[in-house]
């Protein structure tokens, strides 16, 4: 597992962060929190996909988001 710090040019929403990494090649997004769904290393385990989820935003900086 790896957290990621990123921090925008410009502002942004969540859901437009999603959008572009669900329609990214090689990327699997798993962000429902609220069902648990989430990346683990069990369910990517020997997988060439990059799994992000916990998605959101980093209060203490503008235009930046933390996930995993």
């Amino acid at each position: 597992k790896v957290f990621l710090k990123i921090e925008f040019e410009k502002d942004f929403t969540i859901a437009e962060v999603r959008n572009l990494l669900a329609q990214s090649p090689g990327v699997v997004l798993q962000d429902e929190v609220e069902n648990f769904v989430y990346p683990m290393p069990l369910t990517a385990h020997e997988k060439d996909e990059t799994f992000v989820g916990r998605i959101r935003r980093d209060e203490t900086q503008p235009n930046t988001l933390n996930c995993w």
